[in-house]
């Protein structure tokens, strides 16, 4: 069986390019050992019973990938023609060196339309750490390969039809070895973009943004987001606004461990404008850090670390660079880990994630609403009510004025169930998906996906007293919206 601390240890593993061969070893069985802090009680963090809710988000179907081999739990998604979902993952043994990473188009009515292989490599092992598409239906698949000691960035393209318009294999200039990569987004004119940190040649890790050409495939430059960084630098994310503009987050490294969180505004062709940072004092960046852009305005999510300390602060700068401010997104000051950001039309921003509370359940997922001047507007928190059993957040979303945050919350000890949850943008939740496989499965939920006819849900089931590592299962769920 699995903890929930294993997961969050894991996701930050993966984001700092920390891969362990056992992809889904130790997802569920820490979480009852979390360390025991202070109340959540006020500034409407009120838990929410699953009783008072409405009963929406019903499942209307779900498919399991069959396996001969133990599959990745770790999925992305994203939206699909008609409909339906795009999801990207891992396949291979958890013991051994056979990963390569897989992209499935699964359309409305439950159908696998296609699966591909991403790459033709022979035993290169392979990593997905993004999946998105662009308003043509095509799908692109970013990550890591990696043989031996050698690793580098890729980027693949394929159509609605499942037929790989281009696949990409590279070390940025200036970059002996990639480290990791965070989420690709597309620009207004299709070219795509990664942030990525790796090893210099003779020299401290750098973090770039790689463009790549939208119907070649070509990279077109590769832009450091720092100019100046003697001790090294590294970039998490990247953001694009409808100028194409683009707005990278990364850190800064200074002397004695002392790092610098900064957004840098780019050009569509690669040109930094301006970088504004913040002292991250003592703790260090986490690679699960992300930024979104909303009115001209970029608002990013920071994890930060230190002595058994973990802490969530949410900065903002307008596209000008100026009106620069730095909140912190913890409740009652106490431990907070990041699911994901999420900014509605109008510019107010949603953080998604998991808080330590002092009660028998532990730790809570939680959401957040806050202004575009920086004021938190309400704050919601989730967990098992009956069995006062912990949840977390790995992942939000929104459509309109809708929000879906899904993840996982235990049953009982060690026994953990997938877990979504509607919530309006005024801070009504509107319903509570918990999937339990009839108490016969565990499951958990990696990803989000809401459509106009339902609500996709990625993640794994396995059965009751299993490994993941042998027993996993990707699957996908379509939930009622």
């Amino acid at each position: 069986m699995v903890g929930i601390d294993g997961i969050l240890d894991r996701r930050a593993a993966v984001r700092r390019g920390v891969r362990g061969r056992g992809l889904l070893a130790g997802l569920l069985a820490c979480l009852c050992l979390l360390a025991v802090a202070a109340v959540v009680a006020a500034d409407g963090a009120a838990a929410v019973s699953q009783a008072a809710l409405v009963h929406h988000g019903g499942v209307l179907w779900k498919v399991e990938r069959s396996q001969a081999r133990s599959i990745s739990a770790y999925l992305h998604t994203a939206p699909a023609p008609d409909g339906g979902v795009y999801v990207a993952g891992e396949v291979g043994h958890a013991e051994s060196d056979d990963a390569h990473s897989i992209v499935s188009r699964i359309g409305a009515g439950k159908r696998v339309v296609w699966s591909r292989r991403v790459g033709s490599w022979g035993k290169d092992l392979t990593y997905v750490w993004s999946c998105v598409s662009d308003s043509d239906g095509n799908v692109i698949v970013s990550g890591m390969r990696e043989r031996r000691s050698k690793t580098w960035l890729y980027a693949a393209k394929y159509d609605r039809h499942g037929r790989q318009r281009w696949l990409r294999s590279i070390s940025p200039p200036g970059i002996s070895a990639v480290l990791s990569t965070g989420p690709a987004t597309i620009g207004p004119r299709g070219d795509v973009y990664v942030a990525v940190a790796g090893l210099t040649r003779g020299g401290p890790e750098a973090g770039a943004i790689v463009a790549f050409d939208a119907g070649t495939g070509r990279m077109l430059w590769s832009t450091r987001i720092v100019a100046k960084a003697p001790n090294g630098s590294d970039c998490y994310d990247v953001a694009v606004d409808p100028a194409g503009n683009l707005y990278a987050l990364g850190v800064k490294n200074g002397e004695r461990l002392r790092q610098r969180y900064c957004i840098t505004k780019l050009t569509a062709d690669g040109r930094r404008v301006w970088t504004r940072s913040w002292s991250a004092g003592r703790s260090i960046c986490g690679g699960e850090s992300r930024i979104v852009v909303a009115r001209g305005r970029a608002f990013a999510a920071v994890s930060l670390a230190a002595a058994n300390r973990e802490r969530l602060r949410l900065v903002s700068v307008r596209g000008s660079g100026a009106d620069a401010w730095s909140r912190s997104l913890s409740i009652h000051d106490q431990n907070a880990d990041l699911g994901g950001i999420v900014a509605d039309a109008a510019g107010n921003v949603y953080v998604a994630g998991e808080t330590v509370v002092k009660g028998p359940e532990q730790v809570r997922a939680f959401l957040q609403r806050w202004s575009p001047s920086g004021r938190r507007a309400w704050v919601r928190t989730y967990y098992n009510v009956k069995a006062k059993q912990p949840a977390i957040f790995l992942d939000v979303a929104i459509r309109g004025r809708s929000l879906y945050c899904s993840g996982c919350q235990l049953r009982a000890q060690d026994a953990a169930t997938m877990l979504t949850v509607r919530v309006s943008t005024g801070g009504k939740t509107a319903w509570k998906q918990v999937w339990t496989g009839g108490g016969k499965r565990d499951a958990m939920a990696w990803a989000v996906e809401p459509r106009r006819g339902g609500v996709y849900v990625a993640g794994a089931t396995m059965p009751l007293d299993q490994t993941p590592e042998t027993s996993a299962r990707a699957t996908v769920w379509k939930l009622r919206p």
